[in-house]
């Protein structure tokens, strides 16, 4: 289960925060009223991304799919 994404608002009590530059990181004080977004954690990998894709167009979510070659709705 993955942890929600939040938005923090920076006041005159919060520490310096840790952001990229370039390559590297440093830590900066941000104005009071600024708004820092920590992103959801992400979802696991796909293990195998052809048997996924495989099954995702035999199966597609929200569809029922017609197998009748002589049904006209298919063509």
């Amino acid at each position: 289960m993955s942890k929600p994404g939040i938005v923090r608002e920076v006041d005159e009590r919060t520490p310096p925060m840790v952001l990229f530059e370039g390559e590297g990181i440093r830590a900066e004080r941000l104005p009071p009223g600024s708004r820092v977004v920590y992103p959801p954690t992400s979802l696991p990998g796909i293990q195998d991304v052809d048997a996924a894709i495989r099954h995702a167009l035999l199966h597609p979510h929200g569809t029922s799919l017609c197998r009748n070659s002589s049904c006209q709705a298919c063509d």
